[in-house]
């Protein structure tokens, strides 16, 4: 329950955000965490089940290691798995209540409920968590403006329109 957002200029720097609400079944508590994460070389932004922070927190050293994407998609889905934390079989294929954006060496990933990392292209704007539909719906009303703008515009309009979101927005810059 929450937003998440990134976008990467063309050539140059990308911008991320999220809400700042925590939200664990009827409750909600404002400003109490970060929903973006540096951990070794990834900046990680997750929505979803609160269990994957903890899972980040707890073995952090273990993703601080890791070098590419795939090698910290693949150590997630080892980690939830040895928790036994529930996943579901989708269309064959094993499913996690998480999303994640990850930005890593200049790149935007994607990484969905079957933990496949997912590079978006630059220009590309892209979010995850209940808030996705407004911030989708922002980000295209403002497609010329600029990745700053658009990404502010998106975040709050999660904010405003989703009662799973909530709080001050953060905002972030990693230059290229």
């Amino acid at each position: 329950m929450t937003i998440l957002a990134a976008i990467k200029e063309h050539g140059g720097a990308i911008h991320y955000g999220a809400d700042s609400q925590l939200t664990m079944g009827s409750t909600a508590i404002i400003g109490l965490t970060s929903k973006w994460r540096r951990i070794g070389e990834f900046l990680v932004g997750a929505a979803g089940e609160a269990r994957t922070e903890q899972l980040f927190q707890h073995e952090r050293y273990r993703f601080e290691e890791l070098t590419t994407i795939w090698d910290f998609a693949n150590l997630l889905r080892d980690l939830i798995n040895e928790d036994e934390w529930k996943s579901d079989v989708e269309d064959g294929c094993m499913t996690y209540p998480v999303a994640l954006l990850v930005i890593h060496h200049g790149q935007i990933w994607f990484v969905g409920a079957d933990l496949t990392p997912l590079k978006i292209p630059p220009g590309i704007f892209i979010c995850a968590g209940s808030g996705s539909p407004y911030a989708y719906g922002a980000a295209h009303a403002l497609e010329k403006a600029s990745p700053a703008r658009r990404l502010k515009a998106a975040l709050l309009a999660a904010v405003a329109y989703d009662t799973s979101c909530g709080g001050p927005i953060e905002v972030g810059v990693v230059d290229a």
